[in-house]
């Protein structure tokens, strides 16, 4: 009896290049000067209420890794803003999740 193994999911970040012209640069270092940046905090102690702690910039990397160059281009531009991320399936890194503006 042989033992089926599915495939792990194919990382999104996996095939994307960090470059893609001056535009898709800065928003990418833009991004990445928000996820390393402590939050504002909240008026409240309460700890449902704190914001999250900052990315380190290993994570940060890894994380920018995963924005298309149209993406980026567009955040650098405010046409989409950044709003959370979540873990890529594939390789358990932060992908950045965003909204048109």
């Amino acid at each position: 009896m042989s033992s089926a193994t599915s495939a792990p999911p194919e990382c999104p970040g996996a095939g994307l290049s960090p470059g893609g012209g001056t535009l898709a640069r800065t928003g990418r270092r833009k991004l990445r000067e928000e996820l390393t940046t402590p939050a504002t905090t909240t008026a409240t102690d309460c700890p449902k209420c704190a914001p999250a702690a900052p990315l380190s910039d290993i994570e940060a990397q890894r994380a920018v890794r995963h924005v298309p160059t149209a993406v980026a281009v567009a955040y650098a531009t405010g046409l989409v803003e950044f709003v959370s991320c979540v873990d890529c399936p594939a390789c358990g890194a932060w992908v950045p999740q965003f909204i048109e503006t």
